[in-house]
């Protein structure tokens, strides 16, 4: 389930990712010896992740919103889920794009947030998050908000 609008980026310092299915070597010109990954493809399901969160009166302002600031980290931690799933490897967040709110999360509401890898490449990966707020008492299910952040790896 890739969610186009929003991302996540994750890179490793290291170079790549870690579980090469195979490995080549080559000598540059400077004397440095080169090990080049070949990775499977993995399907975007093996890490699609999935959260919930009952927003508590912690979480909200006075008016009894949930605050932008606890909906970015929760984002963070949604993103980071599915990085690590399909990296298996400790990431980490650089920078936060934009967040868009479509509608306001109340207290009591239970909060879902669904992640899953849109890309990968060499050494850094782009993660969607998309989430869900629920009036578990009126059946309501709407969207009310999309991230777009940048993580980092961890070697």
């Amino acid at each position: 389930m890739p969610h186009g609008s929003g991302s996540l980026v994750v890179q490793k310092p290291s170079g790549g990712i870690e579980h090469p299915t195979s490995m080549s070597s080559s000598n540059s010109q400077d004397g440095h010896q080169h090990i080049r990954h070949s990775l499977a493809p993995r399907a975007v399901r093996e890490s699609q992740s999935q959260m919930a969160e009952v927003v508590l009166p912690n979480d909200a302002n006075p008016l009894g919103n949930l605050l932008g600031g606890r909906l970015m980290h929760l984002i963070d931690i949604a993103g980071a889920m599915a990085a690590h799933r399909h990296s298996h490897s400790h990431v980490v967040t650089a920078s936060m794009d934009h967040i868009d709110f479509h509608l306001p999360v109340h207290i009591g509401d239970l909060l879902i947030l669904k992640s899953s890898v849109n890309r990968a490449f060499t050494t850094s990966m782009e993660i969607g998050v998309k989430c869900w707020v629920e009036n578990y008492n009126c059946r309501n299910h709407a969207p009310c908000g999309v991230g777009l952040s940048d993580i980092c790896g961890r070697g």
